[in-house]
């Protein structure tokens, strides 16, 4: 602003020198345009401060160097259109708060709160059962809302440029309500907030690292200590998938389908805002002394699929900044979960056979590897099933690959069924199949690979169908470590080769590897009779 007063002084005392030296009084016509430039460059007070000093200014040009009469009228007709324009512009004002001049900069003024010291705003939010109410919004220079002990929904506030855009409309905050009203831009502050939680939900690259971010940032960054994200699950219910605050007996909480205020949230598609959840009879408990909550869908592709709740021990805690903040994180938040969910199937496709189901050779290779260097590490055991089916080349001879693939498919489901949750079985390639036991000896892994010939007994074999014949068989080969191999390679190479030895010797066998033979040779076999 120095440099507008100092050309303004410069302008007067130009003015005021034509006027003296050539004693033309019209120069001073000049000073209307001059305030009007400085209130259109400068702002309104501005403006009124170059009309005052112009007219004193000519005031004294006109004492010290009278122009008679028409100078004195030319004078008075300058002040009075200064005053008529100045009260034009006053009245052509939209009725409402006045929006500070750091607001107006920024393009404030029209939807995000007026930042400012010791001013606030009424915002109309529905609340109660069929009652509305008024929230003051105090803007200030704190942070985000915070929605916790101690305190209900302030809100932050430098000024920033709004920024508009289309959103949707908002259902109702309880029974009987009027609906909320529509999502106000971000003003700057939350468009910081937002930007960097964008930034931290770009890095998503699974579910595991959104709950991360979720618990380490999106909390802090927001302010909302009392923030969870539940995500919707196949039969309608909602799981409690972060929670980052709440208590252990709350974390990981189900809600069936139509239970509490979120359920609500997902068979509308609207936001929630619950000034008092104890008067909300949809509500259910999950913070001890809840006093009040806001839910925002997350949408994608026009179906939720989770939602953003805040509860508060404060009523009434929640305001329309909460609401459009929220809504716009839950936005990235969907996104993330998109990309996670994207992610992760193409992952599991790069190391599962489509078939099956179960895990493919390149995975085998790679976790057989990791089990094996541990299992060094840590002295502890090992151990290693190599299954081939029998006659799966004459069912697809004669009934064609589409009954053997079906013989595959229930195949995989019987070594599912048979193994623990830290085992894992692997399609080897065409009918061989590898079954990794962790923590196993010799002793159990051959008692799975028996209770796994039992199981495939029990699958009807399509050769055998109609004439009682017996079900489905394998050759199973089984090699320990550190019993029989010296690593994770010779185990492989050892169990293999107990299978062929197996079926050399008649199928539907389990043989276990007698021990470390030479490389290429067929290493002797235990026998022990299939059904």
């Amino acid at each position: 602003m120095a440099a507008e007063a100092v050309g303004l002084v410069g302008l007067v005392l130009a003015l005021a020198a034509v006027h003296r030296l050539a004693g033309w009084v019209e120069v001073w016509v000049l000073a209307l345009p001059v305030a009007a430039l400085v209130q259109r460059r400068c702002g309104g007070r501005w403006g009124v401060a170059a009309a005052a000093v112009v007219l004193a200014a000519m005031a004294v040009g006109l004492a010290l160097d009278p122009g008679g009469g028409a100078g004195w009228r030319l004078w008075l007709a300058e002040a009075a259109a200064m005053a008529g324009t100045a009260a034009l512009a006053r009245g052509s004002r939209a009725p409402g708060p006045t929006v500070p001049p750091a607001a107006r900069e920024s393009g404030e003024g029209s939807g995000g709160p007026a930042p400012g010291q010791g001013q606030g705003r009424a915002v109309a939010v529905a609340a109660g059962q069929g009652q509305g109410r008024m929230v003051a919004v105090a803007p200030g220079r704190g942070g985000p809302a915070r929605a916790g002990p101690g305190g209900g929904a302030a809100t932050a506030g430098a000024a920033g440029a709004a920024v508009a855009g289309p959103t949707p409309p908002v259902a109702s905050g309880g029974p009987d309500r009027e609906p909320l009203p529509e999502r106000d831009p971000l003003d700057e502050s939350e468009l910081q907030v937002l930007y960097a939680c964008t930034h931290a939900l770009n890095k998503v690259t699974s579910l595991d690292d959104l709950i991360r971010e979720f618990n380490d940032l999106l909390s802090a960054r927001l302010g909302y200590p009392y923030l969870a994200l539940l995500l919707v699950q196949p039969d309608g219910s909602l799981r409690m998938a972060s929670a980052p605050l709440y208590p252990p007996e709350v974390q990981g909480l189900v809600l069936r389908k139509g239970q509490g205020i979120c359920s609500a949230v997902v068979e509308t598609g609207q936001p929630v805002i619950v000034d008092d959840v104890t008067r909300d009879p949809r509500y259910y408990p999950g913070l001890a002394g809840a006093r009040s909550q806001i839910a925002v869908p997350v949408t994608r592709h026009g179906r939720v699929v989770g939602v953003l709740s805040v509860e508060s021990p404060q009523p009434a805690a929640f305001s329309r900044r909460d609401l459009r903040l929220l809504g716009a994180i839950a936005d990235e938040v969907a996104v993330a979960l998109e990309r996670a969910s994207l992610l992760e199937r193409i992952e599991q496709q790069a190391i599962t056979d489509p078939l099956t189901g179960l895990y493919n050779r390149t995975y085998l290779m790679a976790r057989l590897r990791e089990e094996g260097e541990r299992a060094a590490r840590y002295g502890r055991p090992l151990a290693l099933l190599f299954i081939d089916l029998d006659d799966l080349k004459a069912i697809n001879d004669r009934l064609g690959h589409e009954a053997g693939d079906r013989v595959l498919v229930r195949v995989a489901r019987v070594l599912r069924e048979a193994c623990r949750s830290v085992d894992y079985a692997a399609r080897y390639g065409g009918d061989e199949f590898v079954v990794v036991l962790p923590e196993t000896g010799p002793e159990g892994a051959m008692a799975v690979a028996t209770r796994i010939q039992q199981r495939l007994a029990d699958e009807p074999n399509p050769l055998a169908a109609g004439t009682g014949g017996r079900g489905l068989g394998a050759s199973i080969g089984v090699a320990a470590y550190p019993a029989d191999a010296r690593d994770w390679t010779e185990l492989l190479r050892l169990a293999d080769e107990a299978m062929y030895g197996a079926k050399r010797r008649g199928k539907r066998r389990v043989a276990r590897s007698g021990g470390r033979g030479k490389p290429g040779a067929s290493a002797p076999v235990a026998e022990e009779g299939g059904p």
